[in-house]
């Protein structure tokens, strides 16, 4: 039986070549957004292995769930609740993204443990 696109992506290694990494656009988009003026630090991997680099953006997205999770906090304080609500919608985008890293790697999700957001 011959495999399809749709196969491949879905294989360990047809999931690391057929990745799309437009996401990380999305997230320093956000996270411009939402943080304070030029005080953004971009992270980026400094490897071409494959492997190596979905390790890098899991944990990229980990720190970026529990980041998040802080500016809900904020946003609570400060009485922003719609705002706080949208990042609770990006925190889910976030954590489907962590699964799929997680499972393409063959690991547990990473926990990410906050109280209160």
């Amino acid at each position: 039986m011959k495999s399809t696109p749709q196969d491949e992506k879905h294989s360990s290694k047809g999931f690391v070549k057929g990745h799309d990494f437009s996401h990380a656009n999305k997230v320093n988009q956000t996270n411009r957004a939402l943080a304070p003026e030029g005080k953004i630090a971009l992270n980026r991997p400094t490897t071409k292995k494959p492997e190596e680099m979905l390790r890098f953006d899991l944990h990229n997205e980990t720190e970026t769930i529990k980041n998040y999770r802080q500016r809900i906090k904020q946003a609570e304080a400060l009485g922003h609740y719609t705002l706080a609500e949208q990042i609770r919608s990006i925190i889910v985008q976030q954590q489907n993204h962590q699964y799929d890293l997680a499972t393409a790697l063959g690991i547990e999700v990473p926990k990410v443990l906050e109280t209160g957001a």
